[in-house]
C-alpha cells in the first residue's frame, strides 16, 4: 500500500543582539536589535543612526575588544545563527 508524506517546512528566525550602551561589554546587557533569516541580507544601523552624548560612534564589531578584523556593517545572506555585535564609541 502506498502512502503521500507532506512536508512542512519553518524557517529559523536568527537575533542580532547588540551591546551598546555604557562601554563595559563583559556586564553589558544586550538589546534585540532585530531578527532575520537566512535568506536576509541587513544591513546595520549606521552611524548617523547611533547617538550618545559626548561620544562618536566609530562602528559595530562582532568582537567586544573591537578586533580591526571584526568589523562588520551588515549580516550577510546565509548567515544561520545568532549574532553579537557591540557598539565601539570615542570621545568627542
Amino acid at each position: 500500500k502506498s502512502i503521500t508524506l507532506y512536508a512542512n517546512w519553518t524557517i529559523n528566525y536568527y537575533a542580532v543582539n547588540a551591546y551598546h550602551y555604557d562601554g563595559n561589554y563583559e556586564n553589558d546587557t544586550p538589546s534585540l536589535l532585530f531578527t532575520f533569516t537566512i535568506e536576509d541580507e541587513v544591513m546595520l544601523p549606521a552611524q548617523s543612526e547611533m547617538i550618545k552624548p559626548g561620544y562618536i560612534f566609530a562602528g559595530w564589531y562582532t568582537d567586544y575588544r573591537f578586533s580591526p578584523l571584526t568589523q562588520v556593517i551588515m549580516i550577510p545572506k546565509g548567515t544561520a545563527s545568532h549574532v553579537n555585535i557591540y557598539a565601539k564609541w570615542v570621545a568627542a
